[in-house]
């Protein structure tokens, strides 16, 4: 606990102690279920508090509207921790993995979050509906796979990958920061508006 509120201090205004308590248990079920589902490697709760939930809040400072999809969910980083700090935004989890699907339901529930949905779909998968941002963290290495979030994505949204290094694409713009005294790069994507009449491009051409 104390060492997620030195991890996310910049946001306490945000972290209350309802929040800190949907993070420590989250946390709590990633442990119980992470040998059995490989949800993680870190199993060192201070690391853990900057690695995955400082490191998963970042796309905070350059979006807040919603809805928010987090493409690749896995353990739920990103998607949970912006959840928790952002209880009235709708946030859908998707993961194409039935295990790691089922672990978020678990926690989606324990937590009672009911603006969290979790998905079982894939990103090559036609949008249920569109986001306000897609937020991926280590998921996808290829740029162009990065850029067809943007088929998830309503005019005007964002595409936000979480990374060690930029891809070095054009089109995005990159903001970087530091974890631990770790660089990692957070690159943005920006689906184009539309004018009046237009339709949604197909961004597979």
């Amino acid at each position: 606990e104390e060492a997620l509120k030195t991890a996310l201090h910049e946001y306490r205004d945000s972290l209350d102690e309802r929040a800190l308590r949907r993070l420590v248990t989250h946390w709590s079920m990633v442990e119980r279920w992470g040998e059995r589902h490989n949800l993680t490697a870190i199993r060192d709760p201070e690391r853990a508090a900057w690695v995955h939930y400082r490191d998963s809040i970042e796309p905070l400072r350059v979006t807040r509207t919603g809805p928010w999809a987090d493409m690749g969910s896995g353990a739920g980083f990103p998607g949970l921790p912006m959840a928790i700090l952002h209880p009235e935004t709708s946030v859908t989890l998707i993961e194409p993995r039935r295990k790691r699907a089922s672990f978020l339901k678990t926690v989606v529930a324990e937590l009672e979050l009911p603006h969290v949905r979790v998905l079982e779909s894939r990103s090559n998968e036609p949008a249920p509906s569109l986001f306000g941002a897609v937020v991926t963290r280590a998921t996808f290495s290829n740029a162009a796979d990065l850029k067809q979030l943007l088929e998830w994505c309503e005019p005007g949204g964002q595409v936000i990958a979480l990374r060690s290094e930029p891809t070095g694409a054009l089109g995005s713009r990159v903001y970087s920061y530091d974890v631990q005294h770790e660089r990692r790069v957070m690159e943005v994507w920006v689906r184009p508006t539309l004018a009046a009449g237009q339709g949604l491009p197909n961004l597979r051409s």
